[in-house]
């Protein structure tokens, strides 16, 4: 008797993979962490200042569900943030 099983492929055709490039995924930009109490916090109020320690030049990291995906800093670009790609993580 003849096998007719058919193997899975390893690689994506090309119309699965133009379907994947039309999916849109949210990225988090991470500029640093900021630690204060838990009365600090309450107590926050509208026009409060928090500094953050961070230098304005320091690197920022751009994530994908938990995961470093790349480091930039911010840029001004037309009165909005934007990222200036400096490292891939897989470089």
């Amino acid at each position: 008797m003849e096998n007719n099983k058919v193997e899975p492929s390893t690689s994506l055709t090309k119309v699965q993979a133009e379907v994947l490039n039309d999916i849109l995924i949210d990225l988090t930009v991470e500029i640093g962490t900021l630690s204060m109490t838990a009365s600090q916090l309450t107590n926050i109020k509208l026009g409060d200042v928090l500094a953050t320690g961070v230098n304005i030049k320091d690197e920022v990291s751009l994530i994908y569900k938990s995961n470093l995906i790349a480091t930039g800093r911010l840029i001004d670009q037309d009165g909005f943030f934007a990222i200036q790609v400096i490292k891939l993580v897989n470089e």
